[in-house]
């Protein structure tokens, strides 16, 4: 399960991965996020996986879609990872965006790096209009 949320001044996407994280849960993002960027166009990302308990999705697949074009080329992405599975299998796929020539994400502790790595002071995230 997840949630999405927008911060329209600093165009940040805010995603929050809960409970049982699934390869569903993952394809229903990416379809999500696609029609976002294609709506309002390019922005950065915070992928927050600190509230995911369990996860089913094989290391194989988040290895295979870090090899997939960025969805926003050239924008900032951050991934917050508090268990070290959940950081594992994000930096698995961090290496793999930067060796297909990607903007590498970054995979923090906590959801105050993610704000501080993206100049975020006070962030304002709003439903997606």
């Amino acid at each position: 399960m997840f949630t999405l949320a927008f911060e329209y001044s600093h165009r940040v996407l805010f995603s929050r991965f809960m409970g049982l994280l699934t390869s569903d849960d993952l394809a229903q993002f990416e379809q999500a996020a696609r029609s976002i960027i294609a709506r309002e166009g390019p922005m950065r990302g915070i992928l927050d996986f600190s509230e995911v308990g369990t996860i089913a999705v094989p290391r194989s697949l988040f290895i295979q879609l870090g090899r997939r074009p960025q969805l926003s080329p050239g924008q900032d992405r951050v991934f917050v990872a508090t268990r070290p599975e959940v950081d594992e299998i994000a930096s698995a796929y961090a290496a793999q965006q930067r060796d297909f020539g990607n903007v590498e994400p970054r995979v923090v502790g906590s959801l105050a790096e993610a704000y501080n790595l993206l100049g975020l002071d006070r962030p304002d995230f709003q439903a997606i209009r």
